[in-house]
């Protein structure tokens, strides 16, 4: 079962921005990678990056919304899951 986002008060000031801007502060520093999928016009993907032990997600058409945080044992079952297609629409 995956974990639940960890949420740090601090960071969501950062995330809603206290001046309106997103993208300012830690979360514009990291390094994010897009998913391959991401070429197919109109997808759904996201971004990910690697923290400390920690990894951040958000939408990759909205860089400037929300990023979720999860802990490595939550990332690696969400990876194992998505590999294994236990994602997949039928």
């Amino acid at each position: 079962m995956l974990g639940t986002p960890k949420h740090n008060p601090q960071e969501r000031d950062v995330m809603t921005g206290t001046e309106g801007t997103p993208s300012r502060g830690p979360w514009s520093e990291l390094a994010w990678r897009t998913a391959r999928a991401s070429s197919t016009p109109g997808g759904a993907c996201v971004q990910v990056a690697a923290l400390n032990y920690d990894f951040a997600v958000r939408d990759s058409k909205h860089t400037d919304g929300p990023v979720l945080v999860f802990d490595r044992s939550s990332w690696s079952a969400f990876v194992t899951g998505a590999k294994s297609g236990a994602f997949d629409r039928p």
